[in-house]
């Protein structure tokens, strides 16, 4: 029972918390199980660490409230295959409460960021991330809070893109 305790702890301290929204929820079943699609959650507190291993201060700032990360990588193939269009998925971010934030294109590829606010905890919104490249596409959620200091540098960092 003394060496279950500490990995029980682990585990908990590690496994991302179960609670997403509708729309990540519904990325991730629609493509899950599906020949090179990625899907995986960690907590805030480890995605800093690695990101200060990595040397990227900017980005450590930026998630320094942010409480779950979870990221799912799908092929544009996939979605040919189930006959499905980004276009559809945003409709669904949309029904699920989430308000465009800022979208940069670069070239071919397309970032755009979402909010849903959670008005009765304000440190506790959700961001959905949607990068659109031109070989596959990436669902990011995360939980927490992201000042707009920080959305605002990354814009002004990222040059020769277009904003809206």
């Amino acid at each position: 029972m003394k060496n279950l305790l500490p990995i029980l702890l682990v585990t908990l301290m590690t496994s991302p918390a179960s609670a997403q929204s509708n729309s990540y929820e519904i990325f991730k079943d629609t493509f899950k199980g599906g020949k090179d699609v990625f899907s995986f959650g960690v907590r805030g507190w480890l995605a800093r660490t690695v990101l200060r291993f990595a040397d990227e201060d900017e980005f450590q700032e930026m998630i320094s409230d942010v409480k779950t990360i979870k990221i799912t990588v799908v092929p544009r193939q996939r979605f040919h295959e189930k006959d499905l269009s980004i276009r559809e998925f945003k409709k669904i971010l949309t029904d699920d409460s989430f308000a465009e934030l800022a979208q940069v294109r670069d070239g071919g590829d397309n970032v755009t960021i979402y909010i849903q606010e959670n008005l009765k905890r304000k440190h506790n919104n959700l961001y959905f991330i949607l990068a659109e490249e031109s070989d596959q596409v990436v669902a990011i959620e995360m939980r927490g809070d992201v000042s707009e200091e920080s959305l605002a540098r990354l814009k002004k960092e990222v040059v020769g893109n277009q904003y809206h």
